[in-house]
């Protein structure tokens, strides 16, 4: 049989209604014997209400009978006999008005008994009349007859019930004490009883609350408290309620936090890089072992001491470390490049800073970086050399194929002039490429830098047109017309950088528009932010598919498989880098009737210098 499972709602649940259940048959015990005692009572005033009117009317029916007896000069009843029929009256509807709340068989009985002493009190009234009549006319024979009809009249009206009725009635008000008596007994009895169980029942639920609920849950702070303080936990808690279920959830976090400590220790000591745990003075709380193959020192002996003394004595500058040190004190996440020695050379390192949310110390890792600022100093070596040595003898080689094309090396067959021609695209395509990779390189380094001024927006479109009527002449032989729509807003911006964009745009419009479409060029300021001018450059190419037209701004990516042949995929990402350098951005739409706008924001006057902050 499977066994019932009472959770700590279930269990508080039970633990209160036992009390109310015990208090509710509490209540209604008192509840029956104060209803006894009441009743009792009230029998007991009833009966002897009842044993006091049967008394009174038996007086008066006496007194009535005395008037029946007295001669007859001595006769005159008047208005105290009438006065006295009148009580008697009363007194019996009274006793019947009483005898109602009786049980029926008892009630029955007597109703019984006071209507006939009611009716023979009618007769008796009737007599006194007549006798008073003949008292009146000196009819002494009516006298007489009335006086001998009165002798046998008292067996009547005075009955055996009526005065076994006042002795019944008058015993039940006697027998009424000693009920009520034993009533408070049972009361005090059942008083006794409930307090004895009150006090045993407050024991016990006391004792199991304590057992069972109050101690565990002591137990179960505790194991809280263990895991805070890293301390091993008591043994698990025995039953299936919630609690026990909690004390297992905590348990297993502990065995989770012991697996992940286990796991930082080893990453700890094995990292490659120094991790450091400072407060924020940067003294050295811990410090992984790996700090002593970059300066011979162990991590012991480095504990207790400043951060700062690993980086003073190098080519670490005196503005590195003071910045480090105020951002400590302020807990700012930091991230520079600071130099650390081993006594035998110099190390470049990357110092990355951030500030722990628990207990507000710092965690510094200083990873090597000696090789990477190796290869970036080579990398530069070689863009250089690119700058300098290649991209001369490309233009060199390039205005040699256009000689010959002119026929200034001598006359060419039909396909050597074609393969001529071809020579010089690709050359020219190198040269745009070595071009593309040099800004690319000045982007990434941070060295890209913009000279801005104040121009207008139509001069910026128009040195562009005029820049690109040398590239207007499609590959199929046709013109594309190339107009300006608007232009009346003036910006503040690098010209060089702008027309470097335009023309970027243009060329890109101009290679992927069928021959003889208009390529419409625009500048106005943005609808939303006065400080900001739209520039746009609308085509009539295939358009950008949707999924696209984020990605073609990233380096190397092309709207399609077949722009590869035609481009670097360089172009629109430095657009972009150069857009942000100057606080705006740059974006495409495809037009309602075909091909695409690409729009970028441009800062109306002087700005901070950032990435983009303008909208659509």
């Amino acid at each position: 049989m499977a066994k019932v499972k009472l959770g700590i709602v279930a269990k508080g649940l039970i633990l209160v209604a036992i009390p109310l259940i015990f208090e509710a048959a509490f209540f209604l015990t008192m509840y029956d014997l104060q209803r006894q005692a009441q009743e009792e009572a009230e029998k007991a005033e009833r009966a002897r209400e009842i044993s006091t009117l049967v008394n009174n009317l038996i007086h008066e029916l006496y007194a009535g009978l005395q008037t029946l007896h007295l001669n007859v000069g001595e006769f005159a009843p008047g208005n105290a006999h009438r006065e006295r029929v009148l009580r008697a009256k009363n007194q019996l509807r009274r006793l019947l008005e009483l005898t109602d709340s009786q049980d029926e068989v008892q009630r029955n009985r007597d109703k019984a008994t006071l209507m006939t002493v009611s009716r023979a009190l009618e007769d008796g009234n009737n007599l006194v009349l007549r006798a008073e009549s003949a008292f009146k006319r000196g009819d002494e024979a009516e006298e007489l007859r009335i006086r001998y009809q009165a002798m046998r009249f008292a067996e009547r009206i005075i009955t055996p019930e009526l005065i076994a009725l006042g002795k019944k009635h008058s015993a039940i008000s006697a027998t009424a004490p000693s009920i009520q008596a034993e009533l408070r007994h049972l009361t005090r009895l059942e008083l006794c009883l409930a307090l004895a169980i009150i006090t045993g029942g407050t024991i016990f639920l006391a004792l199991y609350t304590t057992g069972k609920i109050t101690r565990r849950l002591a137990l179960l702070s505790e194991n809280s408290s263990r895991i805070g303080a890293g301390k091993k936990l008591r043994a698990p808690l025995d039953g299936n309620d919630e609690i026990a279920e909690l004390d297992a959830m905590l348990h297993k976090m502990s065995r989770e936090i012991e697996t992940l400590l286990r796991r930082e220790k080893i990453i700890f000591e094995n990292a490659r890089d120094i991790i450091c745990i400072t407060d924020r003075n940067l003294d050295i709380l811990r410090i992984s072992p790996s700090v002593e193959i970059f300066t011979g020192k162990q991590s012991e002996e480095l504990e207790g001491t400043n951060c700062l003394d690993l980086l003073s004595g190098t080519s670490t500058s005196t503005r590195t470390l003071n910045k480090l040190k105020a951002n400590a004190n302020s807990g700012i996440a930091t991230s520079l490049e600071a130099s650390l020695s081993n006594g035998k050379k110099v190390l470049n390192v990357l110092l990355t800073m951030n500030p722990t949310d628990r207990d507000g110390n710092l965690i510094l890792v200083m990873q090597d970086i000696t090789t990477f600022k190796t290869a970036e100093r080579h990398k530069s070596e070689v863009v250089n050399m690119v700058s300098k040595d290649l991209r001369e003898p490309l233009n060199q080689v390039s205005d040699i194929f256009e000689k010959l094309e002119e026929g200034k090396g001598g006359s060419f067959t039909q396909d050597g002039t074609k393969m001529l021609s071809l020579a010089r695209q690709s050359t020219k395509q190198m040269a745009v490429l070595t071009s593309d990779l040099l800004e690319l390189d000045k982007i990434e380094t941070g060295q890209l830098r913009l000279n801005q001024t104040t121009a207008a927006s139509r001069q910026l479109l128009e040195k562009a047109l005029n820049l690109a009527e040398s590239i207007a002449q499609t590959a199929r032989g046709g013109l594309n017309p190339v107009k300006i729509e608007t232009a009346t807003a003036m910006v503040f911006c690098d010209q060089e950088r702008v027309i470097q964009i335009l023309m970027n745009l243009i060329g890109n419009a101009l290679k992927f528009s069928p021959p003889g479409a208009e390529i419409v060029l625009s500048a106005q300021k943005h609808q939303q932010l006065e400080d900001m001018v739209v520039f746009s450059v609308r085509d009539h190419g295939p358009g950008i598919p949707e999924e696209q037209k984020e990605k073609i701004f990233q380096r190397f990516e092309q709207a399609r498989e077949s722009d590869k042949m035609i481009g670097t995929g360089l172009g629109l990402y430095i657009c972009q880098a150069i857009v942000e350098l100057h606080g705006g951005r740059i974006w495409v739409e495809n037009n309602r009737d075909g091909g695409s706008t690409f729009y970028f924001t441009l800062p109306q006057e002087r700005r901070q210098l950032g990435p983009a902050v303008t909208k659509r």
